[in-house]
């Protein structure tokens, strides 16, 4: 379901856009009653102030951010109405006049109060998003979104509920086994292991050769930028080996092992890259 470019880019939306969006949904949401019960020094009377503009962001925009998953936040009310007016002149003559109109008025839903409530946890609940996010980039079976979910697909209450909170759904998948197990898989490990060293010290020795050679010397930002992508994506290789070790033991295959072999050189090949980046 969905491509690894998509996955991945669902994840570098959710890290830029939405985890600072939700930093701010909770500043704002705990900021009145950190004024209220004396966790910050600030004049407590401009509460009357500042409570409502808090509180009417804060909740707006998580309503919002689970509106965009397809949930209904607000019901819609429309009433008529039919309205008399009395008038008196001066000459005491007495009018009376009719006006109809329509009002509009608005409650929350199960998933509004859902919002509201969250509000308040944004950010702890945008940390475990995120972690589910860049986890399915390497979990088929984790799919993370904030938009809402395919239509083609049927998904449980229990997913529902995953995807409104959590914006990420477990998705229903059928393994079929085409070969017995064997434990002979684990000894797959050491190859996959050994994939990644001869990556890295392929990708050291390039750094090695342009730092020395071509005097080739980068800013600090870039490294500290490939830093930090270089440990995101160390974790992500850890958990894809594991994840490979146990497919073949469920499925004992050559093929499949050499087929995961370069799929780990590949995700090898992006922690090279990012190393060369560091050391220059």
């Amino acid at each position: 379901m969905r491509s690894t470019f998509r996955r991945f880019f669902n994840f570098i939306v959710q890290l830029i856009f939405w985890t600072p969006l939700s930093l701010i949904i909770n500043v704002m949401a705990i900021a009145p009653l950190a004024v209220l019960f004396g966790w910050v020094d600030f004049p407590a009377m401009n509460l009357i102030f500042i409570w409502p503009i808090c509180w009417g962001i804060a909740f707006a925009l998580n309503k919002l951010k689970i509106s965009l998953k397809g949930k209904k936040v607000d019901d819609h009310f429309e009433t008529e109405y039919e309205e008399y007016v009395i008038s008196v002149t001066s000459d005491y003559d007495v009018s009376v006049s009719k006006r109809t109109g329509t009002e509009y008025s608005s409650s929350n839903t199960f998933w509004g109060w859902v919002g509201i409530f969250l509000s308040f946890i944004a950010f702890p609940i945008q940390i475990i998003s995120l972690l589910f996010s860049f986890l399915s980039i390497f979990i088929g079976v984790i799919y993370s979104t904030t938009k809402r979910l395919p239509h083609d697909v049927y998904f449980s209450t229990f997913n529902d509920i995953l995807h409104g909170i959590f914006d990420f759904v477990i998705i229903p998948s059928n393994v079929e086994k085409q070969n017995k197990g064997s434990f002979k898989g684990l000894l797959w490990t050491f190859v996959f292991i050994l994939t990644v060293i001869v990556v890295l010290f392929i990708g050291y020795a390039v750094s090695a050769l342009l730092f020395n050679v071509f005097a080739i010397n980068l800013p600090d930002f870039v490294s500290i930028i490939a830093l930090l992508g270089f440990i995101a994506v160390a974790i992500g290789l850890i958990i894809s080996i594991i994840k490979y070790v146990g497919l073949i033991c469920y499925s004992y295959s050559k093929e499949e092992a050499l087929k995961y072999t370069f799929k780990i050189a590949g995700i090898s090949a992006i922690e090279a890259i990012l190393l060369v980046l560091i050391i220059l």
